[in-house]
């Protein structure tokens, strides 16, 4: 499955490690949807690591430019963080 281990990382609060593993699928990744969600995803992640880290601004910023793509998808967890800094 796409993001499995992203997904864990940030199940258990651990943003930067999930933006991380996100980011090297999302790299790997051909061209298309798939490709767009991993990036929404990574984006998402940093979105959180730029908020525990005090940068609210960073925080709405990415959190605006992949919520979108997130919501289409419908990842639950995700959007639940996300919405806090939109």
């Amino acid at each position: 499955m796409i993001g499995e281990r992203g997904g864990r990382l940030f199940a258990e609060r651990r943003f930067l490690e999930a933006h991380e593993a996100w980011e090297e699928e999302w790299r790997a990744e051909a061209p298309g949807q798939t490709r767009e969600l991993l990036r929404a995803l990574a984006q998402a992640a940093a979105a959180c690591v730029h908020a525990e880290r005090g940068n609210e601004r960073g925080a709405r910023s990415l959190a605006a430019k992949c919520l979108p793509a997130l919501e289409a998808a419908r990842f639950p967890l995700v959007l639940a963080e996300l919405r806090q800094y939109a």
